[in-house]
Order: C-alpha cells, then structure tokens, then sequence
C-alpha cells in the first residue's frame, strides 16, 4: 500500500481525518504528517493569491516527499484553491477534495444543495463550479452570515472554544438553507464537519471530511 502524506493545521483534523480514512481503508502505516500555518493559508486564500498558497504548501509536500510518502492530501478544503497549481508543480499526486465532494454530492441526487465553508470556499468557483455543471444549484448564505461563519471557523472553531451560542446559530443557519429549498448540506471545512459530528441538523449532510477519506481510502488501495 502507497505511503500517505497529510498536511494540516490543527491536530484535531489531522486525527479526524486519519480515523475517517482508516474506517475506508486498514492502512499498513499511520499517514505521514506536516503542519502548515493556517492562519497563514486563510490569509492567502482570501486575497485569492493562489500562487502563494502554492508556494506555502510546496514546501510540506516536498518534506513528505523526503520522508517516504507518495501521494499526499490537504485536510484544509480552504487550500484547495491552490490544487491547479500544486498539481502542475507537486512531484507527488494531491488527492483532490472537489472531485470527492462532487462524487458524494451526486451520489445523493438532490436538485439544490446548501454549501458551508471559509469565506474564499464559499465565494469562490473551485467547489461550487463542478456542482453547478452537474445541474445541482448551490444556495450559499448571505454576504453577513458568510464573514460570520468564516469568522467562527478560523477563530472560535479551530481554537476549539465554540460557545453554544455558535452552535445554535450554526444550527439555524442549516435551517434556513432548508427553507430555501436545499436538499442537503455540505460540509465545505473540515471544522464544520468535526463541529456537526453528533448533532442532528435540519439537512442531510455532505461531509467533505469523510468524501475525501473515502476516495482517499481508494487511492492508497489502488496504488498499492
């Protein structure tokens, strides 16, 4: 079996996603790990510097490299905005996170669905676009309820001190993404998957976390 290379922020998603990938898959080695500045990657994504985001991440992906792994996977959906790049210049594969949630989104074949994510995921095409073309409309929250939400990802939630305040309004947000006719929720941000975990919510969930272990998962099997 191939060699994992993960490269995360906070160590509550790196261990989330490593027992997410090992209910798909019975790994012959823990996955390889770098941590990369996430505040850093958020600032990036927000100016839309993909470039920068690239140069920022080459460097974990070449450490991995060095240690031993062969494919590697980003737990942060927000860093995504930089795969074109990191495709082209990468030595190693990065396992996209956009097909995964695209294979999962479909697979449920609603009509509309409600994405939640960082400010840069939910503004931005890189998600949303693959949906859009496979003729499911994507319903996004307003411009407030998006700093709001972004805000609570990169200050309360990977802080791990969200008040339940946050909890409620996060809860009521899902719910209006129901009233305005989605089917389903996705889970654009590793935070909000691991912040959903245990709660019963109004909409179905899409778990970007769980989408990417699973293909993930399938990679490592293939490539052997």
């Amino acid at each position: 079996m191939s060699t994992l290379g993960l490269i995360a922020d906070t160590p509550q998603v790196t261990d989330a996603y490593q027992r997410a990938i090992v209910s798909n898959a019975a790994l012959t080695s823990a996955p390889l790990v770098e941590t990369v500045d996430g505040q850093c990657v958020h600032e990036l994504a927000q100016a839309l510097d993909a470039k920068g985001l690239a140069d920022h991440l080459l460097p974990a992906i070449d450490r991995l490299q060095g240690r031993g792994a062969n494919l590697v996977a980003l737990t942060s959906v927000t860093a995504h905005l930089a795969h074109r790049l990191l495709r082209q210049r990468a030595e190693l594969p990065v396992i996209d996170v956009s097909d995964a949630v695209l294979k999962a989104t479909i697979s449920r074949h609603d009509r509309a669905v409600f994405l939640l994510g960082s400010g840069p995921t939910m503004r931005q095409r890189f998600l949303k676009t693959p949906i859009v073309l496979s003729h499911i409309a994507v319903i996004t929250p307003s411009s407030a309820e998006k700093d709001w939400l972004g805000d609570v990802i990169r200050y309360e939630l990977k802080g791990g001190d969200v008040t339940p305040e946050t909890i409620r309004a996060f809860e009521d947000m899902v719910e209006r993404g129901r009233d305005e006719g989605a089917q389903s929720v996705v889970l654009a941000s590793s935070d909000l998957c691991l912040l959903a975990q245990g709660r019963k919510l109004a909409l179905p969930i899409v778990s970007s976390m769980d989408a990417h272990a699973r293909v993930i998962a399938a990679a490592l099997v293939d490539n052997g």
